[in-house]
């Protein structure tokens, strides 16, 4: 998945029959992590803190409902 502002992303949505409004999604943040030394922290940061909330998401749902 791409952020919200890309194409790609709008084009996955519509060849799936998916709108926001009309469904619950869950996404997997995927993200590559740039080498630019002064960036990794930020990058790495960033997809820590969405990972762990999708998990906190997914385990506090049914069948978990942790």
């Amino acid at each position: 998945m791409r952020d919200g502002g890309s194409w790609l992303r709008g084009e996955f949505f519509s060849i799936m029959g998916l709108s926001n409004a009309g469904h619950t999604i869950i996404e997997v943040p995927l993200a590559k992590v740039t080498r630019r030394r002064a960036k990794v922290i930020t990058g790495l940061r960033w997809y820590e803190d969405k990972l762990d909330a999708l998990l906190d998401q997914v385990f506090k749902s049914s069948p978990f409902d942790l």
